[in-house]
């Protein structure tokens, strides 16, 4: 039996206080705008992954009559690790759904409204994601991914489609909880890069489609930084996670190809530096 009101909303959050977060904000006020359809409390989960000495907010949990906030903190042991301890959280306490928020996403005012209804849409699909867009007009996903490699859509409509030659990224998306937990959730040897294509691989192997829905957030990358130094420090980060990735997948040629040999070639153009052949032939 599924109950409606149950969805359990997850934000992950870095270096940032929750309730300033883009994603937090944005759904409370997609919330509130739907409150005269819906008689029910907003429930949000937030993993605070701020490896910070001293950090800690929960002192400052924003609570209120509709609004529900359960606050974790960790010492950011990765997204997959998060995200798996709201999943169980969400099983304990009775959520049939999940959804899975960056802190950067921005939500529109029909978001809650959408996701409510696509709960009660008896489709049989158990994973629905909306459309998410990178400044404002180009599809980031859902992607075409062929062998490791994404290829963006140009236009895409709602709509039930195949996952097999499919992608798409973690932020938004909406999960049957009980398939969460039966799928194993995300693997906690990948902390970052990743994440979201490991899970969705192991789903490939029990389902067929996944569902569309007529939504479409905004990623902001705007806070993040490209000097050579950090694009190192995130370079490394990406091979650890390219390490654990790769085990138990076909085509391995493929996946270095498409995941390892281009990315190396693209960060040593662009930065002008062989400092990444180093980097990757040293770990």
């Amino acid at each position: 039996m599924v109950f409606l009101d149950k969805i359990l909303f997850i934000i992950v959050t870095y270096k940032i206080k929750y309730y300033e977060a883009h994603s937090y904000i944005s759904l409370k006020e997609s919330f509130l705008s739907s409150n005269s359809k819906y008689d029910e409390k907003l429930n949000i989960f937030i993993v605070d992954n701020t490896d910070i000495d001293g950090w800690d907010l929960s002192s400052y949990l924003e609570q209120d009559e509709n609004v529900k906030v359960v606050y974790n903190k960790l010492n950011n042991p990765g997204l997959s690790y998060a995200y798996n301890r709201g999943a169980e959280f969400a099983k304990s306490n009775g959520f049939s759904w999940i959804v899975l928020l960056d802190q950067d996403t921005e939500l529109p005012l029909n978001f809650y409204v959408e996701y409510r209804k696509a709960t009660e849409n008896d489709n049989n699909t158990l994973i629905k994601v909306p459309i998410t867009l990178i400044n404002k007009e180009r599809i980031l996903s859902p992607v075409k991914y062929i062998f490791f490699k994404s290829y963006l859509y140009e236009n895409l409509d709602a709509g039930i489609m195949e996952l097999k030659k499919n992608s798409f990224i973690n932020t938004g998306m909406l999960i049957n909880t009980d398939f969460f937990i039966r799928t194993g959730g995300y693997n906690e040897k990948i902390k970052l890069d990743f994440t979201d294509h490991d899970f969705i691989y192991k789903c490939k192997k029990t389902i067929n489609n996944f569902e569309v829905m007529d939504v479409k957030l905004i990623q902001d990358f705007s806070s993040e930084t490209n000097n050579q130094d950090q694009a190192k420090k995130r370079y490394k980060f990406y091979l650890r996670d390219l390490k654990e990735f790769k085990k138990n997948k076909d085509n391995r040629f493929l996946l270095f190809l498409n995941a390892d040999f281009f990315r190396l070639v693209k960060l040593t153009i662009q930065y002008k530096t062989i400092d990444f052949i180093k980097i990757r032939f040293s770990l």
